[in-house]
């Protein structure tokens, strides 16, 4: 009995691993045919050309529209709006993590249930409201505008979870500093927060990987070519009913490089993040 078990085990990862691996393959092998096999059947493929990396910097661009510009700087835009995103959504997460964890006021208990339920709201309900208060502040077209409306979409999970994470430490380091005379801020940043670096870490690439994926807000928001994220300078290489694949995946994989080398970099402390946060909350 034991060694069906064991057999069952391996079935069961072997075959999760191949759903989980399969459309990543399929992506990279798309990217390195020529596009004459886009159609063509076949698990390995016959003929391997990096043909399609080295034009897409000039068909995004000729995609963009009259004074478009290239790959490389869509991939910048990318960045520009990703990282602030990411280092404002530590920051304000963490203060209001704390703050809905440690601190007793009236409406607490309403402000954390209203702090899940906003996150729970889907983003396309969202679209016309949010793309209306952003005309009304005059931030259409801009990376600002853009990254305000990213943030109300990482800020709220990533505060639940970092109450869920601070509820998890010992009270007795906080008194411990306060004893010493250090300030409620101080405690946070010189004690609270190094203890929860795992916990961070996860909301950071929670927050980094959302923003960098974004389409519909960029989508709505942004119109200007050279301020167009990389989602949406790849979605406009499509033409009418010509889709060019093997651009397409070639920047997909670009695009994958980015998230995947941040988890792995930092993936040992992702673990400990999610089991901690995710028992109390």
């Amino acid at each position: 009995m034991k060694g069906l078990w064991t057999l069952f085990y391996y079935i069961s990862v072997v075959f999760i691993i191949f759903i989980t691996l399969f459309p990543i393959y399929g992506m990279v092998k798309q990217s390195i045919v020529p596009e004459i096999e886009t159609y063509k059947k076949g698990f390995l493929p016959s003929t391997i050309t990096l043909e399609n990396y080295l034009s897409l910097s000039k068909e995004v661009a000729q995609a963009g529209g009259v004074g478009a510009i290239g790959f490389q700087v869509y991939l910048r835009n990318s960045f520009i709006i990703s990282t602030p995103v990411m280092l404002l959504t530590l920051l304000i997460s963490s203060l209001g993590g704390y703050s809905l964890s440690r601190l007793k006021y009236k409406g607490r208990d309403i402000c954390n249930l209203f702090t899940v339920l906003t996150y729970l709201i889907p983003p396309v309900i969202l679209m016309i409201p949010l793309y209306f208060l952003v005309a009304s502040i005059n931030l259409l077209n801009t990376f600002e505008g853009l990254i305000l409306v990213l943030l109300s979409r990482s800020v709220p999970f990533c505060t639940w979870f970092m109450v869920g994470y601070f509820k998890e430490i010992p009270k007795e380091l906080e008194e411990a500093a306060f004893i010493d005379g250090a300030s409620r801020l101080k405690t946070l940043f010189r004690i609270v927060l190094p203890v929860s670096f795992p916990g961070l870490v996860v909301n950071m690439i929670f927050s980094f990987t959302l923003a960098w994926n974004d389409f519909i807000f960029s989508f709505i928001l942004i119109d200007k070519t050279q301020l167009l994220p990389l989602s949406v300078a790849m979605y406009r290489l499509i033409q009418g009913e010509f889709v060019p694949w093997g651009t397409l995946m070639s920047g997909g994989v670009i695009a994958s490089i980015v998230p995947i080398t941040l988890f792995l970099i930092v993936q040992r402390y992702i673990v400990t993040g999610l089991t901690a946060g995710a028992v109390k909350a």
